[in-house]
Protein backbone atom coordinates (compact mmCIF):
# COMPACT_ATOMS: atom_id res chain seq x y z
CA UNK A 1 0.00 0.00 0.00
CA UNK A 2 2.93 2.44 1.06
CA UNK A 3 4.55 1.56 -2.44
CA UNK A 4 1.67 2.73 -4.31
CA UNK A 5 1.62 5.78 -2.21
CA UNK A 6 4.95 6.39 -3.31
CA UNK A 7 4.44 5.69 -7.08
CA UNK A 8 1.49 8.07 -7.12
CA UNK A 9 3.28 10.55 -5.53
CA UNK A 10 6.09 10.50 -8.08
CA UNK A 11 3.35 10.87 -10.92
CA UNK A 12 1.67 13.56 -9.20
CA UNK A 13 5.19 15.41 -9.38
CA UNK A 14 5.76 14.61 -12.92
CA UNK A 15 2.45 15.69 -13.84
CA UNK A 16 2.79 18.72 -12.18
CA UNK A 17 6.25 19.26 -13.60
CA UNK A 18 4.50 19.38 -17.34
CA UNK A 19 2.06 21.71 -16.31
CA UNK A 20 2.58 25.49 -17.16
CA UNK A 21 4.87 27.07 -14.44
CA UNK A 22 3.34 30.20 -13.11
CA UNK A 23 5.22 33.15 -12.86
CA UNK A 24 5.35 36.30 -10.62
CA UNK A 25 5.48 39.71 -12.71
CA UNK A 26 6.64 42.70 -11.58
CA UNK A 27 7.47 46.13 -12.83
CA UNK A 28 10.99 47.56 -11.63
CA UNK A 29 10.05 51.54 -11.19
CA UNK A 30 13.39 52.40 -8.76
CA UNK A 31 11.07 55.05 -7.48
CA UNK A 32 11.57 53.55 -3.79
CA UNK A 33 15.27 53.35 -4.06
CA UNK A 34 15.32 56.90 -2.64
CA UNK A 35 14.90 60.65 -2.52
CA UNK A 36 18.96 61.66 -3.74
CA UNK A 37 18.84 62.99 -7.26
CA UNK A 38 21.54 60.48 -8.19
CA UNK A 39 22.05 57.18 -5.99
CA UNK A 40 23.31 53.61 -6.65
CA UNK A 41 21.00 50.82 -6.95
CA UNK A 42 21.34 48.72 -3.74
CA UNK A 43 22.50 45.25 -3.95
CA UNK A 44 19.15 42.75 -4.04
CA UNK A 45 17.09 46.08 -5.25
CA UNK A 46 13.37 43.68 -5.88
CA UNK A 47 15.61 40.42 -6.32
CA UNK A 48 18.16 41.21 -7.99
CA UNK A 49 22.02 41.86 -8.37
CA UNK A 50 22.89 45.69 -10.29
CA UNK A 51 26.38 46.06 -11.80
CA UNK A 52 27.20 48.50 -14.29
CA UNK A 53 28.68 47.66 -18.00
CA UNK A 54 31.57 49.63 -19.79
CA UNK A 55 31.03 48.98 -23.92
CA UNK A 56 33.74 50.72 -24.80
CA UNK A 57 35.80 48.43 -22.71
CA UNK A 58 34.11 45.21 -22.16
CA UNK A 59 34.56 44.96 -18.78
CA UNK A 60 31.74 44.52 -15.94
CA UNK A 61 32.10 46.15 -12.27
CA UNK A 62 30.92 49.61 -10.69
CA UNK A 63 27.55 50.59 -9.42
CA UNK A 64 24.10 51.45 -11.31
CA UNK A 65 22.48 54.98 -10.78
CA UNK A 66 19.21 56.53 -10.72
CA UNK A 67 18.21 59.64 -11.14
CA UNK A 68 15.23 62.38 -11.72
CA UNK A 69 15.11 64.02 -14.68
CA UNK A 70 15.87 61.80 -16.90
CA UNK A 71 13.86 61.27 -20.33
CA UNK A 72 12.85 57.37 -20.17
CA UNK A 73 10.90 58.49 -17.01
CA UNK A 74 7.12 57.48 -17.29
CA UNK A 75 6.88 56.53 -13.76
CA UNK A 76 7.64 58.74 -10.46
CA UNK A 77 10.76 60.70 -10.60
CA UNK A 78 13.52 57.96 -11.08
CA UNK A 79 14.92 55.85 -13.67
CA UNK A 80 18.43 54.32 -14.38
CA UNK A 81 21.20 56.42 -15.76
CA UNK A 82 23.95 54.52 -17.47
CA UNK A 83 26.45 53.96 -20.64
CA UNK A 84 25.90 50.59 -19.98
CA UNK A 85 24.36 48.04 -17.11
CA UNK A 86 23.43 43.99 -16.49
CA UNK A 87 21.30 42.69 -13.68
CA UNK A 88 20.45 39.01 -12.58
CA UNK A 89 18.51 37.70 -10.43
CA UNK A 90 20.36 37.50 -6.40
CA UNK A 91 21.11 33.80 -5.56
CA UNK A 92 20.66 32.82 -9.31
CA UNK A 93 17.72 31.33 -11.08
CA UNK A 94 15.85 32.26 -14.36
CA UNK A 95 13.75 35.26 -15.18
CA UNK A 96 11.72 36.82 -18.56
CA UNK A 97 11.94 40.18 -19.79
CA UNK A 98 9.29 41.70 -21.31
CA UNK A 99 10.18 45.43 -22.04
CA UNK A 100 10.91 48.72 -20.55
CA UNK A 101 11.04 52.00 -21.18
CA UNK A 102 14.28 53.97 -22.85
CA UNK A 103 15.16 57.24 -24.28
CA UNK A 104 18.78 58.81 -24.82
CA UNK A 105 19.73 62.18 -22.66
CA UNK A 106 21.74 64.02 -24.56
CA UNK A 107 22.12 62.21 -28.19
CA UNK A 108 19.68 63.20 -30.47
CA UNK A 109 19.44 59.82 -32.07
CA UNK A 110 21.58 56.61 -31.49
CA UNK A 111 20.61 52.80 -30.25
CA UNK A 112 21.04 50.69 -27.39
CA UNK A 113 22.01 46.29 -27.24
CA UNK A 114 19.78 44.22 -25.50
CA UNK A 115 21.24 40.84 -24.88
CA UNK A 116 20.09 38.07 -22.55
CA UNK A 117 22.22 34.86 -21.05
CA UNK A 118 22.06 31.92 -19.92
CA UNK A 119 24.56 29.95 -18.20
CA UNK A 120 26.97 32.18 -20.45
CA UNK A 121 25.55 31.74 -23.66
CA UNK A 122 24.28 34.22 -24.94
CA UNK A 123 20.48 33.34 -25.85
CA UNK A 124 18.56 36.86 -27.47
CA UNK A 125 19.79 40.04 -28.38
CA UNK A 126 18.48 43.13 -30.28
CA UNK A 127 19.58 46.42 -31.16
CA UNK A 128 17.30 49.68 -31.34
CA UNK A 129 17.39 52.90 -32.37
CA UNK A 130 16.04 55.78 -30.22
CA UNK A 131 16.36 59.36 -29.48
CA UNK A 132 15.70 61.23 -26.50
CA UNK A 133 11.58 60.81 -26.15
CA UNK A 134 10.65 57.99 -23.98
CA UNK A 135 10.23 54.72 -26.13
CA UNK A 136 9.05 51.42 -25.10
CA UNK A 137 11.02 48.75 -26.00
CA UNK A 138 9.16 45.73 -26.22
CA UNK A 139 11.58 42.14 -25.69
CA UNK A 140 10.20 38.68 -24.71
CA UNK A 141 13.24 37.30 -23.83
CA UNK A 142 12.49 34.32 -21.34
CA UNK A 143 14.47 31.90 -19.73
CA UNK A 144 17.90 33.85 -18.81
CA UNK A 145 19.77 34.35 -15.83
CA UNK A 146 20.84 37.75 -17.11
CA UNK A 147 20.32 40.43 -18.71
CA UNK A 148 22.79 43.47 -20.32
CA UNK A 149 21.83 46.94 -21.72
CA UNK A 150 24.45 49.03 -23.22
CA UNK A 151 24.98 52.14 -25.19
CA UNK A 152 25.67 52.45 -28.97
CA UNK A 153 27.39 55.21 -27.76
CA UNK A 154 29.21 57.66 -25.00
CA UNK A 155 26.69 58.78 -24.33
CA UNK A 156 24.63 57.64 -21.30
CA UNK A 157 20.58 56.72 -21.85
CA UNK A 158 18.36 56.28 -19.05
CA UNK A 159 15.52 53.19 -18.32
CA UNK A 160 12.64 53.15 -16.45
CA UNK A 161 9.63 50.50 -15.62
CA UNK A 162 11.40 47.71 -15.96
CA UNK A 163 8.58 44.72 -16.67
CA UNK A 164 9.82 40.98 -15.81
CA UNK A 165 9.04 37.82 -14.48
CA UNK A 166 10.76 36.10 -12.12
CA UNK A 167 10.60 31.57 -12.86
CA UNK A 168 10.29 30.09 -9.21
CA UNK A 169 11.39 26.21 -9.00
CA UNK A 170 8.00 24.86 -9.27
CA UNK A 171 6.88 22.86 -6.22
CA UNK A 172 7.15 19.78 -8.24
CA UNK A 173 10.36 19.00 -8.44
CA UNK A 174 10.61 18.87 -4.54
CA UNK A 175 7.29 17.02 -4.95
CA UNK A 176 9.13 14.36 -7.17
CA UNK A 177 12.27 14.33 -5.38
CA UNK A 178 10.93 13.36 -1.76
CA UNK A 179 8.86 10.48 -3.65
CA UNK A 180 12.04 9.27 -5.21
CA UNK A 181 13.49 9.09 -2.10
CA UNK A 182 10.32 7.61 -0.41
CA UNK A 183 10.46 5.06 -2.97
CA UNK A 184 14.17 4.24 -2.50
CA UNK A 185 14.05 3.92 1.13
CA UNK A 186 10.70 1.34 0.42
CA UNK A 187 12.97 -0.87 -1.80
CA UNK A 188 16.03 -0.52 0.62
CA UNK A 189 13.28 -1.95 3.73
CA UNK A 190 11.82 -4.41 1.16
CA UNK A 191 15.73 -5.53 0.30
CA UNK A 192 16.70 -5.89 4.22
CA UNK A 193 12.95 -7.62 5.04
CA UNK A 194 14.03 -10.22 2.48
CA UNK A 195 17.40 -10.99 3.75
CA UNK A 196 15.34 -11.57 7.02
CA UNK A 197 12.90 -14.07 5.96
CA UNK A 198 15.86 -15.94 3.86
CA UNK A 199 18.18 -16.15 7.11
CA UNK A 200 14.84 -17.85 9.40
Amino acid sequence: MLRMTVISQILYGFLLMLVTITTQASIITFDDITTASFDTIPAGYNGFDWVGYDPLNDTVGGNVHVSTGSNATVSGAYAVVSTGFQFSRTGNGLFNVNDFYAAYDSVLYSDITVSGFKNGALTFQTNIFFDTTSTLISLGFTGIDLLRVESGSIDTFSVDDISLTAVPLPAAVWLFGSGLLALAGVARRDEHTGDATVAT
